[in-house]
Parts: C-alpha cells; sequence; structure tokens
C-alpha cells in the first residue's frame, strides 16, 4: 500500500513578501501625486470659472453703459449669485464723459490674491 500525496502548489511567503515591497515602492510616486492632481485640478476650475465670470459681468456692465451712460456702477466685493457666490467681484468705472473705462476683477474667496481681472473700453454714443 502505498501512499500517494498531492503536490500543493502556492507561494512562499517570501514571494509574498517580496511582491508587497514592489508594489508599495511602486505606489509611493502614485499616491504623492494624487494630492498635487486634486489641488491642480481645484485651482484650474476655480480660475476657469472666474475668467468666465469676469467676462459675464464685463458684458453685463458694456449693456449697463449703453443704456446708462452717467450711471455710476463702482462695486467693491460684491458676491455673485447662487451657485458662484464664493466668487466676489469689485467693478471700476472711471468718470470720463466721453470714453469710459471699465474694470471687473474676479477671485474666489479662499484665494483672494489670485484675482482675475478684466478691462473694456465703451464709448458714449
Amino acid at each position: 500500500m502505498s501512499k500517494s500525496f498531492k503536490l500543493i502548489r502556492g507561494f512562499t511567503f517570501l514571494e509574498v513578501l517580496a511582491a508587497i515591497v514592489i508594489l508599495s515602492v511602486a505606489l509611493i510616486p502614485i499616491m504623492t501625486w494624487v494630492p498635487t492632481s486634486i489641488q491642480t485640478k481645484l485651482k484650474t476650475e476655480r480660475q476657469t470659472s472666474a475668467s468666465f465670470l469676469c467676462q459675464s459681468k464685463i458684458e453685463e456692465l458694456h449693456y449697463k453703459l449703453i443704456n446708462n451712460f452717467t450711471a455710476n456702477y463702482n462695486v467693491t466685493s460684491a458676491p455673485f449669485n447662487s451657485p458662484f457666490q464664493d466668487y466676489r467681484y469689485n467693478v471700476t468705472v472711471d468718470s470720463n464723459t466721453t470714453l469710459k473705462t471699465i474694470s471687473v476683477s474676479v477671485w474666489h474667496s479662499e484665494t483672494p490674491l489670485k484675482k482675475i481681472t478684466y478691462y473694456a473700453k465703451v464709448a458714449d454714443r
């Protein structure tokens, strides 16, 4: 009577340990890249939104100045309506009687030093 033994195949402890070490070394750069990527995405989204809001405000003021050239449109640190309530803006319109320069600055409330500023000129017709 002979006994037959089945060979059990699998990974040894050292092979599993080596695989974990290799994966860890490979994942460390990826894990440090993820937060940087998220911050860059957020910064880009905020700059893009600020740029569009700035352009929109310039167009709105351009229309208002065409209809009423003598009104005062200067605004300091006003918030936008929802869903952009985290963005603020300044408007400066010079007091020239025939050609006004509009200046609009827009920024996110968490980064007030990173302003987007657009300028436009409107003539009295």
